[in-house]
């Protein structure tokens, strides 16, 4: 049984241990790059994580299978007026043993439900490299505009960005 929850300060050092995780083994996936998070000191990455899961407009929400954290997905509102009606979501993962299941679905709605609940958000957005991530995506009702060509570079090979965003009316 998976349980969806928001992640406090306990749950640091568990999500970090995911995060890299997740760096390591897609490392076409996300923009951070596994060395240099890696190389983070720990009270760098903790502010960071603090920032996002006790920031009034941002969180960091958990699949746990028990008492293991399996996936996670972050959100984010930006503090500028013009650009409040808007939330990004970031760093989905799940770890390979639990996907397949339902988990990112769940984490998906949880967080677009929890960062559509703070006032004035009218969409989030969020940018994929992955197809299965894509088709996730779309199945859920999210709205590709637009493709960035060559968003990262990995070694040699360039990787295109989809943007993609879903409108809560």
């Amino acid at each position: 049984m998976i349980t969806v929850a928001r992640l406090g300060e306990q749950d640091f050092k568990t999500w970090r241990a995911l995060r890299l995780r997740g760096l390591r083994e897609h490392p076409d996936a996300f923009g951070m790059p596994y060395e240099e998070e890696v190389n983070r000191s720990e009270e760098v990455a903790r502010t960071r994580f603090l920032r996002s899961v006790e920031g009034p407009f941002s969180g960091i929400l958990g699949a746990w299978d028990g008492d293991r954290l399996v996936g996670c997905f972050g959100y984010g509102r930006s503090d500028r007026e013009k650009l409040s009606h808007s939330v990004d979501l970031w760093g989905m993962y799940v770890v390979p043993e639990a996907r397949r299941q339902g988990v990112a679905r769940q984490l998906l709605r949880s967080t677009v439900a929890e960062a559509g609940a703070i006032d004035g958000v009218r969409r989030v957005a969020l940018c994929v490299t992955t197809e299965a991530a894509h088709a996730l995506y779309a199945a859920e009702g999210f709205k590709a505009w637009g493709v960035e060509p060559c968003a990262m570079q990995l070694g040699e090979e360039s990787i295109d960005q989809t943007h993609m965003v879903l409108d809560l009316g």
